[in-house]
């Protein structure tokens, strides 16, 4: 082999080692109890009624310190233990209207209340609209979320802005769905200590809601802002849809809190470089083509 082919060959195997795909957006499903949808221009033709099913997982971070960043010291998943209900209005078009009648969702001594069922005055109301063609047996989908959250010890938290949370640009493909997760993306909602008036006490900073969906701790890691050094405990695919200047630590990672006072969660700081394994094979190859076409060189000087 001469030290040209050779030299191909090793960039070709550069090419391959570093080569990455991006992992795939979560996809909602149905599992076999859906009522209406798995077709095309399924909203219009769908009747009113009601929706209630359980195993529902959420997370959500929440700010006490009232932070000027609204960085999350309280980390929470939460899930439904006793059940969700929907209600569907009969469709306008190839729009429906929902309400999130009652939901209730607990975790580490903490409960979530949605819904007038729970209690609360304002209704958690949605939509679903069917997606323009060639995506027409999908729908989008959003519910404009009131609660009260218990974090105990008398504590008692209540947003009197909406929290909206919404599928992704994929859609659903059918109601109820399954697995299926709705965002409420990155920002600083007040919470307060009255349903109406009141102090804020506590920001809202992150939630996720999985439809048909228990999570667990492995599921969720740290999810970085690599500006502000913000760190979320959230699931993959929410960090993800955040964009490109947050990046995800792996399943099984935590968020550690700014022990340095540098204004970056320890979780986030920068890595100093270090040499893997992958990074000392590539270097041996790279030493050994640029070894050969040096001897290459020089044996052909030599016959010259």
């Amino acid at each position: 082999m001469t030290s040209r082919m050779y030299a191909g060959v090793v960039i070709t195997c550069l090419a391959a080692v570093l080569m990455t795909t991006a992992p795939a957006a979560a996809q909602c499903a149905c599992g076999g109890n859906e009522v209406c949808g798995l077709g095309d221009d399924w909203v219009s033709t769908c009747a009113a009624g009601t929706d209630n099913w359980a195993n529902d997982g959420a997370t959500v971070g929440i700010d006490t310190d009232l932070d000027p960043q609204c960085r999350p010291n309280v980390s929470l998943i939460l899930n439904n233990l006793a059940g969700l209900q929907v209600v569907r209005s009969a469709p306008v078009g190839n729009t429906m209207g929902t309400d999130l009648t009652s939901a209730v969702l607990t975790g580490t001594g903490v409960t979530m209340y949605i819904g007038t069922g729970q209690g609360l005055a304002r209704p958690t109301t949605g939509a679903i609209t069917q997606l323009p063609p060639p995506d027409n047996d999908a729908a989008a989908s959003y519910f404009d979320v009131f609660c009260r959250v218990d974090l105990g010890g008398g504590t008692v938290l209540y947003n009197q802005t909406a929290i909206r949370v919404a599928v992704d640009d994929d859609g659903i493909l059918c109601v109820p769905p399954e697995g299926c997760p709705y965002f409420h993306f990155y920002g600083c909602t007040p919470l307060y200590d009255a349903e109406f008036g009141g102090n804020v006490v506590a920001n809202l900073v992150s939630a996720e809601h999985w439809s048909g969906h228990y999570l667990e701790e492995w599921e969720l890691g740290a999810c970085c802002n690599e500006n502000t050094g913000v760190c979320l405990w959230v699931t993959e695919e929410y960090c993800e849809e955040l964009g490109a200047v947050w990046s995800y630590g792996g399943d099984g990672t935590v968020c550690l809190g700014d022990a340095n006072e540098n204004g970056f969660d320890d979780a986030c700081e920068p890595e100093i470089p270090t040499v893997s394994e992958w990074g000392l094979i590539v270097m041996t190859l790279l030493l050994l083509t640029a070894g050969t076409i040096v001897v290459g060189r020089r044996r052909r000087s030599a016959a010259a």
